[in-house]
């Protein structure tokens, strides 16, 4: 795996238990649901066992960015 895809993810796996920790810790089966993602994948990924490729990383970036949107519209 390339350097810049493992910077990736660790960028990605911190943003994610930033937004997951702020948000009541919403269940990840539903998160993975939503990110149109597999249950076990996202889970493996979120306690550090297993990296994403670039498919998955942008499935992840895309569901913390509309999250994230949705927060700034309701504040």
């Amino acid at each position: 795996m390339s350097r810049t895809l493992k910077a990736r993810n660790s960028r990605l796996r911190f943003k994610f238990k930033l937004w997951h920790s702020q948000n009541y810790a919403p269940n990840i089966r539903r998160v993975a649901e939503s990110a149109n993602m597999s249950y076990g994948v996202l889970r493996l990924f979120i306690s550090g066992h297993r990296d994403l490729g670039e498919m998955n990383l942008d499935k992840l970036e895309e569901f913390l960015d509309k999250q994230t949107e949705k927060q700034k519209i309701t504040n």
